[in-house]
């Protein structure tokens, strides 16, 4: 039932097949900033994402969002690939 009603509401508004494209990636910049192998890193990394877009939106605007949220993203691969929770783990135990 829910697929014939999105399928009605589809074609009412329109198909667009990126519609969820930047919340995918900005729940995998979440996940990389928080750390793997923790449950509660993710949502650590999501706060932090939704406070870095709120203060650029207020002191900055709201097209330089993405390009902040991708620069923390390089500067955490850069200097913390762990994330922040994230532990060093040995080549044996990773899976």
């Amino acid at each position: 039932m829910a697929s014939i009603a999105s399928i009605i509401s589809a074609f009412d508004v329109g198909f667009d097949p990126n519609i969820g494209s930047n919340v995918v990636l900005l729940s995998a910049v979440a996940l990389i900033i928080g750390g793997v192998k923790i449950y509660e890193s993710p949502i650590l990394g999501a706060f932090i994402i939704g406070i870095l877009q709120s203060i650029i939106i207020w002191q900055i605007s709201a097209r330089w969002v993405d390009t902040f949220v991708f620069l923390l993203l390089i500067l955490f691969l850069l200097f913390k690939p762990t994330g922040i929770l994230g532990k060093k783990l040995r080549v044996e135990e990773v899976r």
